[in-house]
């Protein structure tokens, strides 16, 4: 996440920005948990907008030292989505 400060006279707006970011990483730099399984319920939009997995990756770390989850893979049954994955966070 980037945060920037920006002072002008002149009012500012945010915008919602997206990065592709690459890195390189060996799994010997992770530490990786269990296997998670979480699910929910979402509207079509929300799932097709993307919002689904970002709550469900929310939920899944929260109250865990894990920053990711590795390879995380969503399905759906009706209104009901699920995530699966491992989480993960670097050494």
């Amino acid at each position: 996440m980037y945060l920037i400060f920006v002072y002008s006279c002149a009012s500012t707006q945010a915008t919602n920005v997206a990065h592709d970011i690459s890195v390189n990483i060996n799994i010997s730099d992770l530490i990786v948990g269990e296997k998670i399984n979480i699910k929910g319920k979402f509207s079509n939009s929300e799932i097709q907008s993307g919002y689904a997995l970002s709550v469900l990756t929310a939920k899944a770390l929260k109250g865990t030292d894990y920053d990711f989850i590795l390879m995380p893979r969503i399905e759906t049954s009706g209104s009901t989505v699920t995530l699966m994955g491992r989480p993960a966070r670097l050494k």
